[in-house]
């Protein structure tokens, strides 16, 4: 309510006399078509008339001023996160992510890191789908769940058993294996697995381009909540993190083994 009541107020004062100028005018031209009137009344509505302009232009005045101060006070705030006092982390990190489909619509190339990488690749089938059609290259790691890595990721969380792990990496691999076969593809999509466990999940879309953007997403060393922190960096913003974290993606792909799709696939696994 007092919010409304103070945008009522500042409308009133920013458009108040304006108004009240264009309806006196409009009165005053429409009485003097349709009756006589002394010059002397004539020569007092135009004083008044010149008055609300007036009025008008200081409150055009007024309504700039109060801009500036806004815009003061944003470029201070920005200034004193930059080179200030700290920004708060919450605007930094985000609980989850937004949603990945207008990032991944336009992709030339994206590369995932992920324990299994299951839900990624369950939700967005049709996209990578979509992207080997018109030539993407796709890039996925995932731990190997047969390795000491899965147990131990396994035994950290408390309710992720094992069975479900591998359970949820076979989806994953049936699903990119489905993506592999596809007639129409013109793209590439590729699987690899690492023995270690991933200190942080990644989705990088199109890392080679200007508009490159990479989505973090840091893994917890007890499995407690389901909120982790989560944050995006870009090229053109975040050079030298960006490339740092996609670095990391093309080192963990270097040492990874390959997974052949190919026999998977003739298997119908």
């Amino acid at each position: 309510m007092k919010g409304r009541l103070t945008n009522l107020f500042w409308f009133s004062v920013d458009h108040g006399p304006t108004l009240m100028t264009i309806g006196f005018s409009s009165y005053v031209i429409a009485l003097s078509q349709t009756s006589k009137i002394p010059t002397d009344i004539v020569l007092q509505w135009i004083l008044a008339i010149l008055g609300l302009l007036a009025v008008s232009e200081l409150t055009e005045r007024l309504r700039r001023i109060r801009r500036i101060e806004e815009n003061t006070k944003k470029a201070l705030h920005t200034i004193e996160n930059k080179f200030g006092e700290r920004a708060s982390a919450s605007s930094f990190f985000m609980k989850k992510l937004p949603r990945l489909d207008p990032y991944l619509e336009k992709a030339s190339k994206v590369c995932c890191t992920g324990v299994t990488l299951q839900k990624m690749t369950r939700e967005h089938i049709h996209t990578f789908a979509e992207l080997l059609q018109d030539g993407a290259l796709i890039q996925i790691i995932i731990v190997n769940p047969d390795s000491e890595a899965a147990k131990q990721v396994s035994e950290a969380g408390v309710s992720y058993p094992i069975e479900m792990l591998k359970a949820n990496a076979h989806s994953t691999i049936t699903n990119i294996s489905w993506l592999s076969s596809l007639p129409e593809s013109k793209g590439k999509i590729e699987l690899k697995m690492i023995d270690e466990h991933i200190h942080f999940n990644t989705l990088s879309i199109d890392p080679d381009k200007d508009r490159g953007i990479i989505f973090i997403e840091m893994t917890s060393q007890r499995w407690v909540s389901r909120n982790r922190p989560r944050f995006e960096l870009t090229r053109r913003r975040d050079h030298f993190w960006f490339n740092y974290f996609q670095n990391q993606f093309d080192k963990v792909w270097d040492d990874a083994r390959p997974v052949s799709l190919n026999k998977v696939t003739n298997s119908g696994s």
